[in-house]
């Protein structure tokens, strides 16, 4: 194995700091889509499967690209550490913001069924009271 200089290391190490930290991002991705959709715990632990795939395969392209697939416990260190700087200095505005986003989107959505489902409610109810003034006149007759 070629020898790497420090210099190299630094920038190795802060190029995997920067991938942690984007891993983190698309972790905050996953916990919105969750958030919005309302999973139960199986479709959170299939969300939480995928999660761990893909950052495994974004680590792997990574470590690929970045130190032509040596592996380095630095490297492994700054991915974690840069998901760890994420989830603690940006995870707890991400998640009012998620949560923020999450009701913005239910009360749209809600609002949206509410418009769509109106004229149906209009013509329903005037279709049952012609059904209603049909039956009555059918038990006079």
């Amino acid at each position: 194995m070629p020898v790497i200089s420090i210099a190299e290391q630094t920038r190795l190490f802060l190029l995997s700091c920067g991938a942690g930290f984007l891993l983190g991002v698309l972790y905050e991705v996953f916990r919105l889509l969750r958030m919005i959709l309302s999973v139960k715990k199986k479709s959170a632990f299939i969300f939480d499967i995928t999660y761990c795939l893909l950052a495994t395969f974004f680590s792997f392209v990574f470590i690929l690209t970045a130190n032509r697939g040596a592996v380095r416990w630095y490297i492994i260190f700054g991915i974690a550490a840069g998901w760890i700087i994420y989830y603690f200095a940006l995870g707890g505005i991400a998640v009012r913001f998620s949560k923020f986003i999450t009701a913005c989107i239910k009360k749209t959505v809600t609002f949206s069924v509410k418009i769509i489902v109106a004229p149906f409610k209009g013509i329903w109810k005037l279709f049952h009271n012609i059904s209603d003034k049909l039956v009555k006149t059918a038990k006079k007759g």
